[in-house]
C-alpha cells in the first residue's frame, strides 16, 4: 500500500466523505465507537464498506461485514472469516496484517492506494481508507474501512504515475 499523508491527498470522494463523517462522529474524542456509526446516514457508501473486529492475544482481524461492492471486487464474501484464513492472491504490495496492527497502535485513520490484479492480468488501483473505532475510547476494537475501485476521471488524474503498471 502506498500511504497518503492526509485525506486531502486521497483521490476518492467516497473516502473523503467517510473521513468527514468519522471526524464528526468522533467529536473531541480520539475515535468514535461502533455505536456512533449510523448506517442510515451513509447509505450510499455502504456497498464499499468493510467492518472488522480487532482481537488481541493473539492479534487477529475478523471481517464482520463486507459491503456488496467490496464482495464483488474480491470475488467472494469473506464476512465472518479471519484475515489470517484468507489468501488475497489478487492483491499485491499490501501487508494487511501489518496495516491493521498499525491502526491498532496509532489509533488514527490510514489512507492508502492499493492495487489488485484481475484474472485477465489487468491491474487496477483502488483507494482504501481505514478508520479506528473504540468501545472504551482507548483500545481500537473495530475498524471501519471503505475501498473505492470506481475512481472517476478526475480522481484517476491524481494517481501517481507508477500506478497501474505490472510487476
Amino acid at each position: 500500500m502506498e500511504r497518503y499523508r492526509s485525506i486531502d491527498e486521497v483521490p476518492s470522494t467516497r473516502a473523503q466523505r467517510m473521513f468527514h463523517y468519522w471526524m464528526a462522529k468522533k467529536g473531541a474524542r480520539q475515535m468514535p465507537s461502533r455505536a456512533d456509526i449510523d448506517p442510515g446516514e451513509i447509505k450510499d457508501l455502504l456497498p464499499n464498506i468493510i467492518l472488522t473486529r480487532l482481537e488481541y492475544e493473539p492479534f487477529r482481524v475478523l471481517y464482520k461485514l463486507i459491503g456488496t461492492r467490496a464482495v464483488e471486487n474480491a470475488g467472494l464474501d469473506y464476512s465472518g472469516r479471519y484475515l489470517d484464513e484468507l489468501d488475497f492472491v489478487s492483491e499485491f504490495g499490501t501487508d494487511w496484517p501489518a496495516t491493521y496492527r498499525l491502526i491498532a497502535t496509532e489509533k488514527e485513520p490510514i489512507f492508502g492506494l492499493c492495487q489488485i490484479k484481475f484474472t485477465d492480468d489487468v491491474i487496477k488501483p483502488y483507494v482504501v481508507a481505514m478508520f479506528p473505532l473504540s468501545s472504551d475510547g482507548v483500545t481500537v476494537d473495530q475498524c471501519l474501512a471503505i475501498e473505492d475501485l470506481e475512481l472517476d476521471l478526475l480522481e484517476v488524474e491524481r494517481l501517481p504515475p507508477s500506478v497501474g503498471k505490472k510487476d
